[in-house]
């Protein structure tokens, strides 16, 4: 018997669902049954009866439910008794963009639930997140960039939407619309190698069998809109990130029909991690604030 299975269990009593289960613990569906059945095997005894729609607990599942409600309350009193006034530390993480432009909401809107946590945060690239995420150095991280892995639980709480952008002056903003491959015929000014916005254009470049080299490469966006309103290149960044720009500086959005410039971003976790209230608390303001 352990704490997490216990928990896994009384939140799977509580639902009657593995899929809402796994939902409000932010793991991954088949980490929810494994625990359950890692509780059936160490017990001899059968939990809870399957059918299509939801789950019956049995007899011994009602009786463990009651021992399992009185080891958490004991375990949360401990907690509480022995991290009372003690800050709980939440070590999250952050793709550089998101962190850039939509991070210090999520934390300002945290800020204002008056809880006194202390937030740590880590901005890198999703590729160095991704590695801090497994080894367990951040709790949770917000990303720009899907990363499959089995032992990761990659969940897309937002849709980013992607323009391409000249300077007023190019003679592109003559046209009411542009094919890709008409707007590649100019210098591209990109973001960095593993950046969010990079992997989504060398995405579209893949598919589309292209290969084609920036004349500039950077890792900030404003350096990249400088270039583009000197007209010296033409360039793809996220709408949200340059909104406001758009009524300050010589520059304007190019309208490309064949190519669907979006992008998700991802709440990530490691898929055994179990969060804590504090945790799922952020998480909850975080991905709905811009919804």
């Amino acid at each position: 018997m352990n704490h997490r299975n216990l928990k896994i269990f009384l939140e799977v009593c509580k639902t009657k669902n593995i899929t809402k289960a796994s939902s409000n613990l932010y793991l991954a569906q088949p980490a929810v049954s494994l625990a359950i059945k890692e509780l059936e095997d160490e017990y001899a005894t059968t939990l809870f009866l399957r059918n299509t729609k939801s789950l019956t607990i049995t007899d011994s599942g009602m009786k463990l439910m009651h021992y399992a409600t009185e080891i958490m309350k004991i375990y949360n009193e401990i907690e509480t008794t022995f991290t009372s006034g003690n800050n709980e530390i939440l070590n999250l993480g952050s793709s550089i963009t998101i962190a850039e432009h939509f991070l210090p909401q999520y934390i300002k809107a945290y800020k204002q639930t008056q809880n006194p946590s202390t937030i740590r945060v880590t901005i890198e690239t999703p590729d160095i997140i991704i590695r801090k995420i497994l080894s367990r150095e951040i709790d949770f991280a917000f990303i720009d960039a899907d990363h499959p892995d089995d032992k990761l639980e990659c969940t897309p709480y937002f849709t980013d939407h992607f323009v391409a952008i000249s300077s007023k002056k190019h003679h592109l903003t003559r046209k009411a619309e542009v094919t890709f491959d008409e707007f590649l015929k100019y210098d591209l000014l990109l973001r960095e190698q593993g950046s969010g916005e990079r992997e989504l254009i060398e995405t579209i470049f893949k598919k589309r069998g292209i290969h084609k080299l920036p004349l500039w490469e950077s890792s900030s966006t404003k350096v990249l809109i400088n270039g583009v309103t000197e007209n010296l290149g033409v360039t793809i960044l996220p709408l949200e990130l340059i909104r406001d720009r758009l009524y300050i500086d010589d520059i304007q959005c190019i309208n490309i029909t064949d190519v669907n410039l979006k992008r998700y971003f991802y709440l990530i976790k490691h898929k055994d991690a179990i969060l804590s209230s504090t945790m799922k608390e952020f998480i909850d303001i975080a991905t709905n604030l811009y919804k």
